[in-house]
């Protein structure tokens, strides 16, 4: 026994799965030959977990007695739950990471009913499915999440998940139980190419409306206009709509205490006026206010999901021009936009295109972004890569070297919790700089020559400054903040800054259950949408595509989309249209290529794939 025993302590400690169930089986048994000292019974208790509304549940039911085991067993279970045979692992190292896909990389889910969908991993060793958390955003062609909803999936919708919750590879015969017979699935495999891991989940297409109501790891509390995570929670200035609260939970290794002041936002400009220039501030407090109410109807607009809240928060922007020409606001409604994940946030502005500047004038004379805190976060430390500085109020010697054209990453850290920053620093102006501000006795002033906002104190406020003339150019801003636990180390900011930098690549397999196929052939035939010549050949199908339509269609909508989800041609029908319908593909000037017909009418949604050829 002590020589088998030493001889497993010779391999390394990841060992093939198969080789550990192999050997733990041996120790058992030759354990259980020996001599029984006692007796253990043991009662695993039910458990159950719903996780969908129309109460169809997951239920482990375990009720039988563990009998005439020796205490010599009840070491060996133990050790090889220790060794990785007991709880479920993540495949994928990113606990904090989301992941967000496309739906047009599920084409043959288009068009079909959202609540038909859920979300799966496969366990190998135990060869069980679980459901985990996700969601499907509604996404127009324009890029808004708030246009009105269908029920059903086009191919700009997306669907968001967090990758620690990628399982194992499942055979093509297992699916889940429970949900009646699920009709197909898309295989996603998740590769990191960073620690050569692959982990795997599975989007389900179930017979029946199957609505999440698992675990809400993050939601919107819209009377109060806050974030509420199980991590963390923020809170919004009511004028701008820009963060001015933030506590990290005691679940999430923080104090739960509030650490921030507000996040900055301050611009300086020149513009000619009468000819002469005039120097134009331009910040968080005196520049960015609420959009009026008589101009929209619901400000801020939110959109809430179990991994994933989009706040849309319109504004207005006001310029103080000075005394001889007082406040101008400027023309339109602009919008704010923040998503919002379990563990993090995320700001973006992309393309602004600058050049309008130089018609009137105009031009930019700095650039600054930054999150300043309360004192609550005394005592705390700040860390990017040139720089470890305690937060005391107190002015630092500090590097400014930033990596402009990418992402750089700052953090401060102690026991209220983290809040890690990763910001693209725009590659504009003449200088790009770390901008970090520690004084209490600031008597109002920022670094960068500016106005103070806020409490009027700087307490670890650290962002980047861009200076410079700036005429010209596109900004384009992009920053990621994580909220962590305290305990949080500058080789985990590292390690979560290379993963950012190193997306992980996703590849997509359609698979259909054999035993939905096979039954398919005692059901009900649906109605079709029928589309001759198919494939359609531009060179010989004289321009001229038909379609007939099912007697019991309604009125709708007939649309044409490409693979990419994209519409390419749309014609309302109404409710005396005739069964057969020409289209003549020639005057639309497609690209050969596959594309997708969709009949929509008020009760269904028909789909045909159409191949264009040359």
């Amino acid at each position: 026994m002590q020589a088998l025993f030493f001889t497993m302590m010779q391999y390394p400690p990841v060992l093939h799965e198969k080789f550990c169930w192999i050997f733990w089986a041996k120790m058992a048994i030759l354990f259980m030959a020996e001599p029984r000292q006692s007796n253990l019974q043991k009662k695993i208790s039910t458990r159950r977990f719903s996780r969908f509304q129309d109460k169809q549940t997951f239920e482990f039911r375990h009720g039988r007695k563990m009998k005439n085991f020796s205490l010599k067993a009840v070491f060996i279970a133990a050790t090889f739950f220790l060794i990785g045979g007991g709880a479920p692992q993540a495949r994928i190292n990113r606990p904090y990471e989301v992941q967000t896909v496309k739906a047009a990389n599920f084409p043959n889910f288009v068009g079909v009913q959202v609540n038909h969908l859920a979300l799966f991993r496969f366990e190998a060793q135990t060869a069980t499915w679980k459901v985990i958390p996700f969601q499907i955003d509604p996404v127009t062609s324009s890029g808004s999440y708030f246009g009105t909803p269908t029920g059903v999936l086009h191919a700009t919708d997306e669907l968001v998940f967090l990758l620690r919750d990628a399982g194992d590879e499942a055979p093509q015969t297992s699916w889940p139980a429970g949900w009646g017979t699920p009709v197909s699935r898309y295989e996603i495999q998740i590769q990191d190419g960073l620690e050569n891991s692959t982990g795997y989940v599975y989007l389900t297409r179930l017979p029946s409306a199957a609505e999440y109501s698992g675990e809400d790891l993050i939601s919107a509390d819209r009377q109060q206009d806050k974030i509420l995570s199980q991590n963390y929670l923020m809170g919004f200035h009511p004028q701008n709509g820009l963060p001015v609260e933030l506590s990290v939970s005691e679940a999430n290794g923080g104090d739960g205490q509030d650490i921030l002041d507000r996040l900055k936002i301050h611009i300086v400009g020149t513009v000619s006026i009468f000819g002469q220039p005039v120097s134009i501030p331009i910040n968080e407090e005196n520049s960015i206010f609420k959009a009026p109410e008589d101009s929209v109807a619901v400000n801020p607009l939110y959109l809430d999901g179990p991994v994933h809240v989009v706040r849309d928060f319109l504004i207005q922007i006001r310029l103080d021009l000075g005394p001889s020409v007082g406040i101008l606001p400027l023309p339109g409604i602009y919008t704010l936009r923040m998503h919002f994940y379990p563990y993090s946030m995320m700001v973006s502005l992309p393309n602004v295109d600058l050049s309008p500047l130089q018609s009137f004038g105009g031009k930019l004379d700095q650039i600054r972004f930054s999150f300043d805190y309360n004192p609550h976060a005394a005592g705390m430390t700040f860390m990017n890569p040139s720089n470890t500085l305690t937060v005391d109020g107190k002015p630092d010697v500090v590097n400014p070297t930033v990596q402009p054209g990418q992402l750089n990453w700052m953090m401060v850290s102690g026991a209220p919790g983290t809040v890690l920053h990763l910001a693209l620093v725009p590659q504009i102006g003449q200088q790009q700089l770390l901008y970090y501000h520690d004084n209490l006795q600031s008597n109002g002033m920022g670094l960068d020559g500016t106005q103070d906002t806020g409490d009027l104190v700087a307490i670890g406020d650290s962002g980047f400054l861009i200076k410079g003339n700036i005429t010209s150019g596109t900004l384009s801003f992009l920053s990621y903040s994580f909220f962590l636990p305290g305990s949080f180390s500058r080789q985990e900011a590292e390690t979560l800054y290379q993963n950012l930098q190193n997306p992980p690549v996703l590849s997509y397999r359609f698979q259909q259950n054999a035993t939905s196929v096979a039954s398919e052939g005692t059901a009900p035939r649906r109605p079709i949408l029928q589309v001759y010549p198919n494939p359609f050949s531009l060179r010989h199908s004289r321009g001229v595509l038909r379609l007939i339509v099912p007697r019991s269609s309604t009125a709708g909508a007939l649309r044409l989309t490409n693979i990419l989800g994209q519409e390419v041609f749309r014609r309302r029908l109404s409710a005396a249209e005739p069964r057969t319908i020409s289209l003549d593909i020639s005057q639309l000037h497609l690209p050969p290529g596959i594309y997708w017909i969709a009949l929509q009418t008020r009760d269904r949604v028909l789909r045909q794939k159409l191949l264009i050829l040359p």
